[in-house]
């Protein structure tokens, strides 16, 4: 018999562990290539490939920073590790290419040094250089003549993931469930049919849901207590119950993530939102029971909005979204002197690795003279000016979460607590939070750092890095990609913006994006394979949602209370979460995950293929064009015509269920499986007639082990033409195919 490896037909199907997602001169899986369109560079394109990559990153980054010799001057540059660096760049050069002296742009007179010029002569007039610094000052003085090309056009020949099974790989992954075949036909109606049924299951609680379960994975945030002195009906909990309360308390962030995707509201106010949010578990713990009602106290998902006061209304804790909850400032703890708080900020919500500032190196040299070093050391200086401000603004608030009203004293070595340059008021020095948290939702690095964390959360992959091994034979080829990849995100968080910040935008920006969709290309020359890297997505299920989709699928909970996250087997199959300190999820199989995927496809199948024979076929999950009695042979081995067409829509049927393909009739994979289908059907008779195995079902594959909610028309413990094991090998085969394990 096949084993899943053997059995799975890799046409069309791209796998994680290549190089780019996108299988070259691969089948197009339905996807129509896009024409050939010309191309028009613009101006920000222009000025990544030809200045900032030639000439500023290598004759002017050295001073021209914001910790650098010409950190005072109208021209200071953001490191490319920042997101939305050649935006942000791109203006400043546009600003000072203004300044004119006899016609000719400070951009073109100081680094030639025909204008006084602290770092000296850069360039010479008439270079290559200079050439390309004039051409940018032409094109910034006459204004964009082009528009950004779409991805999919700068690829002739790339086909894309047909709307239906687009539709099938997200609604499990955001939605939680399978599309209907109403949606999925609507889907098959084009891009604005598609954009219909998206908006319609956008608006389900599973969505939100999704949406709160991308941030956990970027936060991992874990369960929590919460200070006893200002709750004190913490302790009013049995011991056995506590640990659901801790969970509670640790979900508050995700429950404000959830009630902003449920009521459509900007997004920003995961930073910004004045208020918190709280489930029937953590009202009774904050003591606000009275302050809101809900319909069902027993349903964790029922969300009421708070303002938490435990000093007294004289002293209202001061909200600043997820940033103030008991979960973030427990989860992380203020380190020394705030700056943890303060670094996770800047990493988390703007994108920014401040530790690489002045190269990232944290072999200074200082001395005794220095004194504070992170005040009076530049190579310090450059990234604590930012850090130790920001941390600053976290003074309200102690290391185990409480707020300090009273706290108004900061440390005189520190910077005074601010953000980019503006100060916390003295008088608010112990609310500078939100005052921080307004003014990150604000910087342009908040909305491409969100970019970049739904795209890894939705595509699998994290965005592409700009490229700095400049003697790299490929290099021109993944700066190209990083380019277009990031002139995707550009247009995104500018499409989010207009939308009010709706996350929803930007999630609609991502799944119909080639970066999801992409399946194949052809006719790409070798050396431009690189430009490839990131279209496509394919990503290992973690084993929620491994869980879920098995559930959704063929209707069997074997496993749902064996792979959440408080059990052994969550952590064994790749998962993330706090009971053994596990942070990051496993992005591909180990040699253990695969044997314990195939134990999975083994339980299943047997727990699910008689359960659903016993259904009525209107009611059947798996099986609604057969019956057991649908055999490939009749009697004396003459294949049964209708029986045969049965089974092959049945495998078509299975094929769209479990793997979201829509394969036309006579489709080799077709074929293939009902050759597993018949090969084991025709073994499995034989051994029958020998009598090596019985007729009876083994047991955990009887009806008579079902839930009892679970409604069957009839008792199945008996398998006498071998049919229902013959579809049981076509299950496991399935069940632990990579189609299925992988999204």
């Amino acid at each position: 018999m096949a084993n899943a490896r053997e059995f799975r037909f890799y046409g069309g199907t791209v796998f994680a562990w290549a190089l780019p997602a996108v299988a070259v001169l691969g089948l197009s899986c339905g996807g129509e290539p896009e024409a050939e369109t010309r191309y028009c560079q613009t101006t920000r394109e222009y000025f990544i490939e030809s200045v900032w990559e030639p000439i500023v990153s290598k004759k002017c980054i050295a001073c021209h920073t914001s910790h650098g010799a010409a950190k005072d001057s109208r021209l200071v540059f953001a490191p490319s590790t920042e997101p939305g660096f050649a935006d942000k760049n791109l203006a400043v050069m546009a600003e000072v290419s203004t300044y004119t002296i006899r016609g000719l742009s400070a951009l073109l007179l100081k680094p030639t040094a025909q204008k006084e010029h602290g770092g000296g002569q850069q360039i010479a007039a008439g270079s290559p250089e200079y050439q390309a610094l004039s051409e940018l000052v032409h094109r910034i003085s006459e204004g964009e003549a082009c528009s950004p090309l779409p991805i999919s056009l700068r690829f002739p020949g790339l086909a894309l993931r047909p709307y239906p099974a687009t539709l099938y790989k997200a609604s499990l992954r955001l939605a939680g469930r399978l599309p209907t075949p109403a949606e999925m036909n609507k889907a098959a109606e084009g891009e604005v049919a598609f954009d219909e049924v998206l908006s319609a299951m956008m608006a389900e609680p599973a969505f939100a849901d999704g949406i709160a379960q991308i941030i956990q994975d970027e936060h991992n945030f874990a369960p929590q207590v919460v200070d006893e002195e200002d709750y004190p009906n913490i302790l009013g909990y049995p011991p056995e119950s506590v640990y659901d309360v801790m969970k509670a308390v640790g979900r508050e962030p995700l429950d404000l993530v959830a009630y902003i995707v449920r009521n459509n509201l900007p997004i920003t106010e995961i930073l910004t939102a004045d208020y918190t949010i709280v489930n029937p578990t953590t009202a009774h713990v904050y003591g606000v029971d009275d302050e809101v009602s809900f319909k069902d106290p027993s349903d964790p998902g029922e969300l009421a909005v708070v303002r938490l006061s435990p000093g007294g209304e004289e002293a209202p804790v001061p909200h600043a979204g997820m940033l103030t909850t008991p979960s973030f400032l427990r989860f992380y703890s203020p380190g020394i002197r705030q700056r943890h708080r303060a670094d996770v900020v800047f990493r988390r919500f703007l994108g920014t690795d401040l530790s690489l500032i002045g190269g990232g190196s944290f072999e200074v040299a200082w001395t005794a003279s220095d004194f504070n070093p992170t005040v009076n050391n530049q190579d310090c200086k450059a990234c604590h000016a930012q850090l130790d401000a920001a941390a600053g603004t976290f003074l309200g608030f102690s290391a185990n979460g409480r707020y300090m009203p009273a706290a108004t004293t900061w440390y005189q070595e520190m910077p005074p607590p601010g953000f980019n340059g503006a100060l916390v008021p003295k008088d608010e020095l112990s609310r500078g939070t939100p005052i921080l948290a307004t003014a990150a939702a604000k910087d342009p690095r908040f909305l491409f750092a969100l970019a970049h964390t739904f795209y890894k959360g939705i595509v699998g992959r994290e965005p592409l890095k700009y490229p700095t091994d400049i003697e790299a034979p490929d290099h021109a080829a993944k700066l190209r990609a990083f380019i277009i990849q990031d002139t995707f995100f550009r247009e995104a968080v500018r499409e989010l913006s207009a939308s009010g910040h709706n996350i929803k935008t930007l999630v609609r920006a991502i799944l119909k994006s080639p970066y999801y969709r992409a399946v194949s290309v052809a006719g790409v020359a070798p050396d431009a394979r690189a430009e490839l890297i990131g279209l496509g997505s394919m990503r290992l299920l973690p084993p929620e949602l491994l869980d879920t989709k098995i559930r959704e699928t063929t209707g069997s909970e074997e496993w749902s209370a064996r792979i959440g996250e408080e059990y052994h087997y969550h952590y064994a199959l790749g998962g993330a979460g706090s009971r053994y300190s596990v942070w990051e999820r496993e992005e591909r199989q180990s040699g253990f995950m695969a044997a314990l995927t195939e134990r999975i496809a083994h339980e299943t199948s047997c727990a699910a293929a008689a359960v659903d024979f016993a259904r009525t076929p209107a009611e059947r999950l798996l099986f609604p064009h057969v019956e057991v009695t649908d055999l490939p042979e009749g009697e004396g081995g003459a294949p049964s015509v209708a029986s045969v067409a049965a089974i092959k829509k049945n495998i078509r049927h299975l094929h769209a269920r479990l793997f979201g393909e829509i394969l036309p009739e006579g489709d080799p994979e077709i074929e293939r499986t009902y050759e597993l289908f018949a090969d084991t059907w025709r073994e499995g008779r034989k051994a029958l007639s020998s009598g090596e195995v019985e007729k009876e079902l083994a047991w955990p594959c009887r009806t008579a082990n079902v839930s009892s909610d679970i409604v069957i028309d009839h008792d199945i413990a008996e398998d006498p033409q071998f049919t229902i094991r013959a579809w049981m090998a076509v299950l496991k085969a399935m069940l632990s195919d990579p189609s299925f394990l992988y999204e």
